[in-house]
């Protein structure tokens, strides 16, 4: 679990866990719809969520243009370093926020994901470590490593924040660079 004083502990804090924001009036014109249109304000992270990829109007770019598989109904959106996640419905479940990835030194591909340009969730910075993590936030639960990358999970208020370092075993962890923060609500139980 998060501590309390997580959001107080970064400078510039997130709201922790995200929220989607809803408008009190439309600046897209009439619409169909009784209820206020939501606006796209914030991270992608803070406000996707739960919206659908295909017909919010903020988030169809992504579905119709930037390499959506039907199959999974993920939209990577590599050159602005962000995936989606959606279900069979298209209402997004989780966001993945991506490190540059040559950087890294991963293989160069056309499916190579740049980094992240917005705030990262909870005041992290592409140049937060493992060790940093564990020194801002406690230890957390971990997975991975033996060739696969490493991520801590963190869970708080229905949300889970899963951060995946560059390391791929437990010796190169302590100075590893985040490679990927995926940002889900889950179940309360």
């Amino acid at each position: 679990m998060l501590a309390g004083s997580l959001v107080g502990a970064c400078e510039t804090p997130d709201p922790w866990p995200p929220t989607n924001r809803t408008s009190t009036t439309s600046t897209t014109g009439p619409t169909t719809s009784t209820s206020p249109a939501p606006r796209a304000e914030g991270e992608i992270w803070q406000w996707a969520i739960g919206r659908n990829l295909w017909d919010d109007p903020a988030l169809q770019r992504y579905a119709r243009d930037l390499g959506t598989s039907w199959e999974h109904t993920d939209a990577h959106v590599q050159s602005q370093g962000f995936a989606l996640t959606a279900d069979g419905s298209g209402v997004v479940t989780a966001v993945t926020l991506f490190n540059d990835e040559t950087a890294l030194g991963l293989p160069v591909s056309e499916t190579s994901y740049r980094a992240y340009q917005g705030r990262l969730p909870l005041g992290l910075t592409w140049r937060t470590t493992a060790d940093d993590l564990i020194s801002m936030y406690g230890p957390a639960n971990q997975s991975g490593g033996y060739g696969t990358s490493i991520t801590f999970s963190y869970r708080e208020a229905g949300h889970a924040l899963e951060v995946a370092f560059a390391a791929r075993h437990e010796r190169d962890l302590p100075g590893s660079p985040i490679h990927s923060i995926v940002v889900r609500e889950v179940p309360e139980g």
